[in-house]
This record gives C-alpha cells, structure tokens and sequence, in this order.
C-alpha cells in the first residue's frame, strides 16, 4: 500500500511531458539550493494584496538587468538574498519580521507551519551552540580592524570566520547559510570583548 501511494505521488508531480507540477516539491527544492525567485509574489494579508518576496533583491536585480554593466559589479543577486533570508527565517523573533515566514506559521498547510517552527528551533538551538563555542574561544569572528592588530594575529596562525580544533582552525566561510549563524555570533563576542557594558547592551538588543 505505502508503495503505491509513493508510485501515486511521483506520477502525480509530473505531467505528460515529464515536466514537475508537485508546487510544494518544487518549492522545497529551490529553497534549498537557494534558486527560488526573489520576485516571487507572496501574500500580503495586511492588505489582501501580492508583493515581492524581497523588494530590496528584487529591486537591486532589476537595476543589474536595466543597467548590465552592474553585473560586472554584483554579478550574483539571487543565491546571496536566498541564503541571507535562510538565515534570516532561522533567527528568533527577528523572524517574526519577515513577511514570508509569518505566512509560513499562518498557513493553512500543517506540514508549512511545521517546517517554520522547525526553522525557529533550529536556528535557535545553532545561536545557542555558536554562543557556547564563541564564548569558549572555539570559533574565530573577523577579526581586528586594527592593520597591526590584525597582522599578529594572522602570524600566530589565527584564521578569521573558522573552527579552532586544538591548535588549528578550519573556515566555515563556504558554509552557508550555516556558517553565517556562527560568524554573526563570532563577530558579535568579539566586539563585546572591546566595548563597554552600555554599548554591549544596545547590541544585543540589536540581535
């Protein structure tokens, strides 16, 4: 029974041409190679109205397409934003902020609702592992801004945005959108560290 239900589902998502029809499927799998169209129109329930999914990309891109030139500046729009509301989606109650995800958690769909609070917990419980291993000097952020400062570091054999395993580090740089979690963490304990307590307070409540 439960192979024909599968056999049903995959002749279901695709038409006489082959071509997959399954919308859910389909989402799933542009969000996750991060390929899903910033132009997408989204709801607006506030005003029963559509709206792009990102204004902003949406905006930049078309400038990019109006004027090719840009291209050779910004030559990737898409994946970036993408990656970026992944993360975004991924961090709590600055979640709540996004259009997008409050659709997800208001969806007539129980398994959309699931995956967003599923989002909310995960990206929870990477901050809070980001912040133990942050504070316990496991993860390395940016860095100094200071040139000197910067160049004793990187002689000792520190590595900006990695993991520190024993003595050597490993990058998360090409991580994303995982590494992002833990360089925003990393950025944010290094900054802490150089700060007074009333500008450490009005950052993390920024974050």
């Amino acid at each position: 029974e439960f192979s024909e239900q599968v056999e049903q589902m995959f002749k279901d998502g695709f038409d006489e041409k082959k071509r997959g029809i399954n919308s859910y499927a389909l989402e799933y799998a542009q969000e996750n190679t991060f390929t899903r169209s910033i132009n997408e129109q989204i709801d607006n329930y506030s005003k029963g109205t559509k709206i792009k999914r990102s204004a902003i990309g949406g905006n930049i891109q078309k400038l990019t397409n109006d004027f090719p030139p840009l291209k050779q500046i910004i030559p990737f729009i898409r994946t970036p934003v993408n990656i970026a509301r992944n993360v975004w989606q991924r961090t709590p109650l600055l979640n709540l902020l996004q259009r997008e995800y409050r659709n997800q958690l208001r969806s007539a769909n129980p398994s959309v609702r699931a995956n967003a609070y599923g989002k909310m917990d995960l990206g929870t419980a990477i901050y809070v592992s980001a912040g133990i291993l942050a504070g316990a000097g496991k993860i390395t952020g940016g860095g100094s801004k200071d040139p000197q400062i910067r160049k004793q570091q990187l002689a000792t054999g520190w590595k900006p945005y990695s993991f520190k395993i024993g003595d050597n580090y490993y990058s998360f740089e090409r991580l994303d959108p995982w590494g992002m979690f833990f360089g925003l963490v990393a950025d944010y304990n290094e900054i802490a560290k150089e700060v007074d307590d009333q500008t450490r307070d009005n950052l993390a409540m920024m974050n």
